[in-house]
Order: structure tokens, then sequence, then C-alpha cells
């Protein structure tokens, strides 16, 4: 019994530090979108560009996108897509094979004016000098 409580304390406390406070940024953000591929958040926030890498708010769990922050997904997922608010990847699961995988970003990621973006309390800065590309 007391291996079973262990590990259930285990798996609630993995799964905490796995979901972020942040979130809403589509209810400021009247755009956005993807940047070359890359894995980037761009956009149109209150009358600015932002973008923000979301390598720093993604992770891949066993071929899963899951909200981590410093995930670093991008080593290990390709094939970039967004889809309202979901963001849509080919992620390596941990017997090395890929498959699609989508998570809500709005649950991720934050807006505050004037900090811009945001994920586990990491902020983007605005895009500067003609804005990002790719939105």
């Amino acid at each position: 019994m007391l291996r079973f409580t262990q590990s259930v304390l285990l798996t609630a406390l993995i799964g905490s530090a796995l979901v972020s406070a942040d979130g809403g940024f589509a209810q400021s953000c009247s755009s956005w979108g993807g940047g070359d591929g890359d894995g980037t958040l761009i956009a149109q926030c209150e009358g600015k560009q932002y973008s923000i890498s979301l390598d720093q708010c993604l992770g891949n769990h066993n071929g899963q996108l899951v909200g981590q922050y410093n995930g670093g997904f991008g080593g290990s997922c390709n094939d970039f897509e967004y889809s309202g608010d979901s963001f849509y990847a080919t992620c390596k699961n941990d017997a090395g094979n890929y498959g699609s995988t989508g998570i809500n970003i709005n649950n991720i990621i934050g807006f505050n004016n004037p900090n811009g973006l945001s994920c586990f309390g990491f902020y983007a800065d605005p895009c500067l000098d003609g804005g990002c590309d790719g939105l």
C-alpha cells in the first residue's frame, strides 16, 4: 500500500509540473500563427506583434505534447501546424516511432499588457522593427 501511495503522489507531482497557470492569450490577440515552421508562436495582441518560442512552453512526453516550462519539444517533434487555438506536431515517442499530436495552446500561453505573451512566468519580447516574420 505504501508503494501505491508513493506512486500516486509522484504521478500527481509530475502532472502538476506539466500544467501551466498561464493561459487565455486568445481573448487578447486577434490573430496568430507560426513563423518559418520553427515552433515559434507569433500573435497580434492589442496593436503589437509578439513572438514566443514554444520550446519554452511545450514538452514531448512519450509522443504527446504537454505544457512544460522549457520543455524543448522541438528536439523531437516536427511538421508544426496551427488550427484555431490548437497547435499540432508530429512527435517521437519512447519507442522511437512518430505520431501526430496536438494541444490547446490557449490553455498554456497567456497575454499580459505590457509584458506580452507568456508561459510558466516566461515572457517574450514584442516584435520590433517591422514585426515578426510569418504573420
